[in-house]
């Protein structure tokens, strides 16, 4: 179960919410399976009753070996093995900039909207990112997705 925010805090701290992040990957894979159940297999997609229950194990093994067979794996991501390697190496890191945006009540102040684009000259030494690495910054391709609504 993610944890969640208590009452009084306006968001998780920093490491609550890695560890949310952490559960939401793993559950991400569950949920995917069991959407596949339910979208090919209307049984799945409603409660049980109770006349069904005696053999509901057994139409879930049928529906698996249908799965199984007529359609394609789901695979890891090429990035696997880099998000748990950063994840690993950042679970306990303490977060130096949300302490300074703290510290400094720069979460309080009103800041007017404007847009940049790469070719801003103030912007010319800033690292230039390749698609891979925005993938492996946000872990995973989710994010990157809805970033032009942001």
């Amino acid at each position: 179960m993610p944890p969640s925010k208590r009452r009084e805090d306006t968001q998780l701290s920093t490491d609550q919410a890695n560890k949310s992040r952490l559960i939401t990957m793993v559950r991400w894979v569950v949920e995917t399976i069991n959407g596949r159940f339910k979208r090919d297999f209307k049984i799945f997609r409603n409660r049980v009753f109770n006349k069904n229950v005696p053999h509901i194990f057994e139409d879930f093994r049928i529906a698996a070996a249908l799965i199984n067979y007529f359609q394609d794996p789901y695979g890891d991501s090429p990035y696997t093995e880099d998000f748990i390697e950063i994840i690993n190496r950042n679970i306990q890191r303490p977060n130096l900039l949300a302490e300074y945006v703290e510290e400094n009540n720069l979460n309080r102040h009103r800041v007017t909207f404007r847009r940049m684009t790469a070719n801003d000259p103030e912007f010319e030494h800033f690292p230039q990112l390749t698609i891979e690495d925005i993938i492996k910054f946000s872990i995973g391709t989710y994010h990157v997705r809805l970033a032009r609504s942001y």
